[in-house]
């Protein structure tokens, strides 16, 4: 990625962020009985920890190729282009972002997203105590 791609990519993901922030000062006093910001910070506990979670998954089925600290920004980023890309076809530039990273093949970055995709179906389709009777 040429340095000019670069900095158009990191100015439009600066003004996605400072649009959001925007949204969310302006939402939050709009509501003034809702505490907004405490639930926010709050709900950052858990979302961390799953990102983390999902940062060590993704190093794992690499085979340790990939660094915690580099699939956990890869993850991040996937995460947040969901915000603007359908049905998570962000999750296709982690490859990219990774052989950039570490130089991990981009053949075997999509074979990694397919994995963490069937892993996740089979978690979120597995039967829970409550299913059975």
């Amino acid at each position: 990625m040429s340095a000019a791609s670069r900095n158009w990519l990191t100015a439009g993901i600066a003004a996605v962020a400072i649009a959001g922030f925007a949204y969310l000062i302006w939402w939050d006093l709009a509501h003034p009985e809702v505490t907004f910001w405490k639930a926010f910070l709050v709900a950052q506990i858990p979302s961390a920890l799953a990102l983390g979670v999902i940062a060590f998954r993704t190093s794992y089925l690499s085979g340790g190729l990939v660094p915690i600290g580099t699939a956990l920004r890869g993850n991040s980023l996937a995460l947040s282009g969901t915000l603007v890309l359908p049905a998570r076809l962000s999750e296709f530039g982690k490859p990219l972002h990774f052989r950039a990273i570490c130089g991990y093949p981009v053949p075997k970055g999509l074979k990694l997203v397919i994995e963490e995709r069937i892993w996740d179906c089979l978690l979120y389709t597995s039967p829970s105590p409550r299913d059975r009777g």
